[in-house]
C-alpha cells in the first residue's frame, strides 16, 4: 500500500501535468492531458514522456537518462540493463521520481533502491532545458510568448544531442508548441502531438 505522502506527491504531479501539458491527436482534433497517457509500460516513448513531464514541473526539477533495473510489471519481466529516462522532482522537501514505466510517482530512495540508476548520460534541469532549446537553433519564436520547435535540424547528429538524452528529438517528434508566460521561461502550457503517432 502506498504511503499518504506518496499519494499526495502523486496528486501534486497530476495537478501540474493537467494544468500545463496537453496531447493533441491531429487526426481527430481531440486533446487529452498528459496525466491520462503518462504510463508507457513498453517503454517506447520514455524519452518523450520524461521531457514533457519535466516541462510541466518547476525550474529546478531534473530529467535523467541512464541505465536502470526496471520494476516488475504484469506482462513484462525485469530488465537489468535498461536504457531509460526519468524525472526527479521535489514535493514538500522530499524527492520523488516519475518513471514512464510505472503508474504513479515513487519516493526517490525507494526507486533508487530497486532500480539502481547508473551510467548517467544526461542530467538536466527544466531551466537548463529551456535555456538550451528555446533558441533560434531549435525553435521558431512565433510571438513573445509562443515557441514552436523546428521539425528538423541538419546538425542534429552532433555529440551534444546524444549527451543531453535526445531531448530535442523528443521535442521535435511531438511537434511541441510552448506557450510561455514571460521571457524568464516561466512555463504556461505545452501542447504536443500524441506520441503514439511517432513511436
Amino acid at each position: 500500500m502506498r504511503s499518504f505522502n506518496s499519494y499526495m506527491a502523486d496528486r501534486y504531479f497530476a495537478g501540474e501535468m493537467q494544468k500545463k501539458i496537453f496531447l493533441l491527436n491531429r487526426r481527430t482534433g481531440e486533446t487529452s492531458n498528459f496525466w491520462q497517457r503518462r504510463v508507457n509500460p513498453s517503454g517506447g516513448y520514455r524519452y518523450f514522456l520524461s521531457v514533457l513531464a519535466l516541462l510541466g514541473l518547476k525550474s529546478t526539477d531534473r530529467r535523467f537518462c541512464g541505465t536502470v533495473n526496471t520494476i516488475q510489471r504484469e506482462g513484462y519481466r525485469v530488465e537489468r540493463n535498461y536504457k531509460h529516462s526519468w524525472v526527479e522532482f521535489i514535493f514538500q522537501d522530499k524527492a520523488y521520481i516519475y518513471d514512464p514505466l510505472v503508474d504513479g510517482v515513487i519516493l526517490r530512495s525507494a526507486w533508487h533502491d530497486f532500480c539502481d540508476p547508473r551510467e548517467i548520460t544526461s542530467d538536466l534541469t527544466q531551466e537548463k532545458l529551456l535555456q538550451m532549446y528555446l533558441t533560434d537553433r531549435y525553435a521558431y519564436k512565433i510571438a513573445n510568448s509562443t515557441w514552436q520547435f523546428k521539425p528538423e535540424i541538419k546538425e542534429l547528429e552532433d555529440v551534444s544531442e546524444e549527451k543531453n538524452g535526445y531531448i530535442f528529438r523528443a521535442l521535435q517528434k511531438g511537434h511541441l508548441t510552448g506557450y510561455l508566460e514571460n521571457e524568464a521561461y516561466d512555463v504556461g502550457m505545452f501542447i504536443a502531438e500524441e506520441p503514439k503517432l511517432y513511436y
